[in-house]
């Protein structure tokens, strides 16, 4: 049986666009919530790297993009949108938002680090009620 460039070139790029070309798994780590009226429910349960100091997740809602984290006094939630240009921020880990496209960075209650970025994140309201961080969205 012989196979055509053409098919093994095609099989090669969906291979590609699926996994080392932008496919699932890129991106900053996503966490499950519900809709609770106008807000954002959280189980830390369903959501464990929210458990620990330095744990985040992003949440994703209709106009939207909630980072979560885990700090020592509690949790931060900030707007996942870097002020200086759009770009969806990124966790570091340990301590701080970082942007992929410009360098800006940001601690974990979105107060400006290092520029260009020159306002800080839009913070967002959060109550822990039991196992439940409800995040304030208006």
């Amino acid at each position: 049986m012989t196979v055509s460039r053409r098919v093994v070139l095609q099989t090669i790029g969906v291979g590609c666009v699926a996994s080392a070309c932008g496919g699932a798994g890129d991106g900053p780590p996503e966490g499950i919530a519900t809709m609770c009226g106008a807000d954002l429910c959280i189980s830390i349960g369903e959501n464990l790297e929210l458990a620990d100091v330095g744990g985040a997740l992003l949440f994703v809602t209709k106009g939207h993009k909630v980072y979560v984290v885990r700090t020592t006094t509690g949790f931060s939630s900030v707007s996942a949108i870097c002020t200086h240009a759009g770009c969806v921020i990124e966790w570091n880990g340990t301590t701080r938002f970082e942007c992929p496209c410009h360098g800006s960075q940001f601690a974990s209650d979105g107060i400006v680090m290092r520029g260009p970025a020159g306002r800080a994140l839009r913070v967002y309201t959060n109550t822990l009620v039991g196992d439940t961080l409800t995040i304030t969205l208006a």
